[in-house]
């Protein structure tokens, strides 16, 4: 998530007016810019991928779902993944004096909390809902039923509540975490881009620079936990993610997250989780969710690939 001086928002909130949306599959290797736009861009990259975000003299992998929000004249840029189509979600906005809006498309309360965070990407797995709105926000741009724009504009003033949130979460955290060294965050970055094979940790040693042993050392005395302890618990993290978001069946979403063995994969989860993947969906998969978001389940009531414009965009 881009960091958000604080005076752009003139305390927390500022009137928003959404211009564009869309759900767009791009082909693999495809770019995007360098560009800057005269406004607010967030996208959504529900699947990891090899797709690399560049703003300024910082590039990001998004090795995981994802939200990244791009200021206003800010340059970037997106690589997308190389070896596969690339699927991603967007809504353009402004916010401020700028946004503006027609009285039809929204109240005159319509006001948008701004995100900031340390890092310019956030991870889309710690908010399930946010999908759903943002997928429901597309629905009903679409389908264009009584009062929509307002509906709109109130689904996205609830997303950016919900990213201001993470976000300021995110960046706490941050400041309080001490800096690992630069060979240990390799490791940990190469662990996550690929949590879907197998790993070995003598493999991720090796990307880290140390040896096995002084790098095992180093990251028990560091993390408090030992790599492949580690390791396990990034996969049933994305697993208990998929979990939320998915329709697959717990078989498919175990080896999709890198175990090859259904029963360890029961066992470690339970560990971890305190109960087992069925019972976890169960309590936590949202029915909200579940109606609006999961994978694709709004291919048909609103056009894929297709810009989605608001109207008197100026």
């Amino acid at each position: 998530m881009t960091v958000i001086d604080e005076n752009e928002a003139s305390a927390a909130c500022a009137p928003v007016r959404l211009l564009m949306a869309g759900d767009f599959t791009v082909k693999a290797g495809w770019t995007l810019g360098p560009r800057r736009l005269a406004e607010y861009e967030l996208v959504y990259f529900p699947s990891g991928s090899g797709t690399v975000y560049r703003t300024g003299a910082q590039s990001f992998r998004l090795s995981e779902p994802s939200f990244v929000l791009t200021r206003p004249g800010e340059e970037h840029a997106y690589r997308f993944d190389p070896d596969a189509p690339t699927r991603h979600l967007f809504v353009h906005f402004r916010v401020g004096p700028s946004a503006a809006a027609p009285s039809h498309a929204a109240g005159p309360s319509a006001a948008a909390p701004l995100p900031s965070a340390a890092r310019p990407v956030l991870p889309a797995g710690q908010s399930p809902l946010v999908p759903a709105m943002l997928r429901h926000l597309l629905h009903l741009s679409a389908s264009r039923p009584a009062c929509w724009e307002a509906r709109c504009v109130t689904l996205l003033q609830a997303i950016l509540a919900e990213l201001k949130g993470l976000a300021e979460a995110d960046r706490a955290e941050a400041a309080a975490e001490p800096a690992l060294p630069p060979q240990l965050m390799r490791a940990l970055e190469y662990m996550e881009e690929r949590l879907h094979q197998p790993l070995s940790v003598a493999e991720i040693a090796r990307r880290s620079g140390w040896t096995h042993e002084h790098f095992t050392r180093v990251f028990v005395r560091l993390m408090g936990i030992p790599p492949q302890q580690e390791l396990v618990r990034r996969r049933i993290e994305r697993a208990a993610w998929q979990l939320i978001q998915s329709e697959d069946t717990v078989k498919e979403i175990a080896y999709a997250v890198g175990f090859r063995d259904e029963h360890y994969f029961s066992r470690c989860f339970v560990k971890i989780k305190g109960m087992n993947a069925t019972e976890y969906r169960r309590q936590f998969a949202d029915p909200r969710i579940r109606h609006l978001a999961p994978a694709g389940a709004y291919d048909a009531p609103y056009p894929l690939n297709r810009y989605v414009l608001f109207a008197n965009i100026k």
